[in-house]
């Protein structure tokens, strides 16, 4: 099963929400797999989403992966459509997304 098929079925969904499934699946392709892994753990283990809309739970959720740090792809498979650069961060070389190496402002190579 697809991971987000399998968020998206753990999610306590409310009809209400239903037409947020888009919307949700555009967000979701957006996070590192770390983070959409620990999503589903945190459902799987029965936690409770603060909000009841699946977009707004996957925009706000704060896993290990999204809080103060990148996501290094080095030795990892990297998600499709997921595009990653060489880029150093607190002096270690490593593979991470274009967002990232902004967000964390990294060095990139020399040419």
């Amino acid at each position: 099963m697809d991971k987000f098929e399998l968020f998206w079925d753990l999610f306590p969904l409310e009809p209400e929400f239903a037409n947020r499934r888009a919307a949700s699946w555009l967000a979701w392709q957006k996070c590192p797999e770390q983070t959409q892994d620990e999503m589903i753990a945190f459902l799987q283990k029965g936690g409770k989403p603060r909000t009841r809309n699946p977009y707004f739970f996957i925009l706000d959720f704060k896993g290990k992966a999204t809080v103060g740090q990148p996501v290094n792809y080095q030795g990892r498979m990297i998600p499709p459509k997921l595009q990653v650069l060489s880029a150093k961060w607190q002096g270690k070389w490593g593979m991470y997304t274009i967002e990232d190496i902004k967000k964390f402002n990294m060095e990139l190579p020399k040419e």
